[in-house]
């Protein structure tokens, strides 16, 4: 029987880019040349969690929600959320509309959720 245990730790802006955007790899085999690294982002997170059934892998994916849900721009808040259904920064920014670019608004959001991070810790 496994111990149930959780870091309480507060996370870095890098963290967030993963979770946000996931990571990627050079991949020759595939055929964009590149390969997600598993258990990345919150959509791999929130996958693994429901073929595994481990509840214990949807924490940081709760945790994120909740960050999101804590921006107060709600461009900046829809671009991320965009973000964390796999849409790129133009597709973003065509349908958020403004004059800051869909990185520039992700950007932001990772940022506000850096800060908010630090104020939880």
């Amino acid at each position: 029987m496994s111990e149930f245990h959780i870091e309480n730790r507060t996370w870095t802006e890098a963290k967030i880019r993963r979770l946000v955007g996931g990571v990627s790899v050079p991949d020759s085999s595939s055929m964009d040349g590149w390969a997600d690294v598993p258990r990345q982002s919150w959509y791999q997170l929130q996958c693994a969690a429901y073929d595994k059934g481990d509840g214990e892998l949807l924490l940081d994916a709760i945790q994120l929600e909740s960050a999101v849900e804590q921006i107060d721009d709600a461009k900046v808040r829809a671009a991320v959320t965009l973000a964390l259904h796999g849409w790129d920064g133009p597709e973003i920014g065509a349908a958020v509309g403004g004059r800051r670019t869909g990185e520039q608004l992700v950007l932001e959001g990772i940022r506000v959720i850096a800060k908010w991070e630090e104020t939880r810790g």
